[in-house]
């Protein structure tokens, strides 16, 4: 297949449950080669049934981004288009956390797993 008809590549980080989950079946549905990334791999069966590849990547750890990145690129080339979906959420509601707990989890919630 060349590069005119191959299917588009997607990569949804976060990707083994909620809207990451759901995200990446619809991108399947619609066409697009799914690349799906998570740090719980066990939870994305369904989504390899159905066509994804799947991907460890832990946004929280530089040398876990660089080893998925260097994968995906050696057997895909590039993305089209990419869902940064990963996070992680606190209890209770961030309005009695302390700052230090809410400065910890801004940092993945916002970092891009392609960002060197």
């Amino acid at each position: 297949m060349n590069a005119t008809t191959r299917k588009p590549v997607a990569l949804v980080t976060g990707a083994s449950s909620g809207m990451g989950k759901i995200i990446a079946s619809r991108l399947i549905e619609k066409g697009y080669h799914v690349i799906a990334a998570a740090r719980r791999t066990e939870q994305m069966a369904g989504l390899e049934r159905l066509g994804a590849t799947i991907v460890h990547m832990d946004l929280s750890k530089e040398e876990s981004i660089e080893t998925a990145v260097t994968e995906i690129l050696a057997s895909f080339g590039s993305v089209d288009v990419l869902v940064n979906n990963a996070g992680f959420g606190l209890q209770p509601s961030s309005f009695f956390r302390a700052f230090n707990e809410w400065t910890g989890q801004t940092p993945e919630q916002v970092r891009n797993p392609t960002a060197g």
